[in-house]
């Protein structure tokens, strides 16, 4: 049978992957090919004003299939992830959730590693993956409190999600996580713990029936939530 191989370099290149999503653009790497092969190689490109980084890529074609190992990241504004989510009619219902917050701001460093098959993306599965967050700010509607100066680290893969610092301040308040939480929903191993030094202010916010029963209202409340067992079934 016939077989192929090469090298394509890209500089200034442009490319729209998804119609719902504005296009990739200046992109430069390296593609190798041969007839089951194609290997990406120091890619980088960006999204409006995220610089986005395929380190290394391989997507193998078996039949029908394409199995992709992929190793990448980049340094990503959180405006332009908030802005995708509400453009994708496919991320709605994390849109929704977001709604009460109109204002994301901040920088989000990922680096990660996955695998699978594409013709399954279900099975495709992050072996690991980091998350370093950069001064994230959520300003939400007039009712509730801002979450401000967001920074932290987070490790990742499919089955857990590990806290090693968060920080940040729920309105005039000082917050901190902790932890780990895992995703599956048999497994009783996750312990994620929330600390606090809620100032009357921001209690206020929280709790309006506190207007209502104390006329003065000083001072600050030390908290501290904790969630464990399984996803299925946390307990406090």
């Amino acid at each position: 049978p016939p077989a192929a191989d090469g090298v394509i370099r890209l500089e200034q290149g442009q490319i729209l992957i998804d119609p719902n999503h504005p296009p990739l653009t200046h992109l430069a790497g390296s593609v190798v090919f041969d007839s089951n092969l194609l290997r990406i190689l120091d890619f980088q490109g960006r999204l409006e004003s995220s610089d986005l980084l395929i380190k290394e890529a391989t997507l193998e074609f078996k039949d029908s299939d394409i199995r992709i190992d992929l190793q990448g990241g980049g340094d990503v504004s959180a405006q332009d992830v908030v802005q995708a989510v509400h453009r994708d009619p496919r991320s709605q219902s994390l849109a929704q959730s977001l709604a009460d917050y109109p204002t994301i701001q901040g920088r989000i460093r990922v680096a990660t590693h996955l695998n699978g098959s594409l013709a399954y993306l279900e099975q495709v599965r992050i072996l690991q993956g980091n998350l370093a967050l950069e001064q994230i700010n959520l300003y939400p509607k007039e009712d509730r409190l801002p979450l401000t100066n967001i920074t932290g680290h987070i490790t990742f893969d499919h089955q857990r999600l590990a806290i090693h610092t968060l920080n940040g301040q729920l309105g005039h308040s000082p917050l901190e996580a902790t932890g780990q939480w895992t995703f599956l929903t048999e497994t009783n191993s996750s312990n994620l713990t929330v600390r606090s030094t809620l100032a009357a202010s921001d209690l206020m916010t929280l709790f309006p029936p506190l207007s209502d029963t104390f006329s003065t209202f000083n001072g600050s409340l030390g908290t501290s939530l904790t969630l464990s067992g399984t996803a299925a079934s946390p307990s406090y």
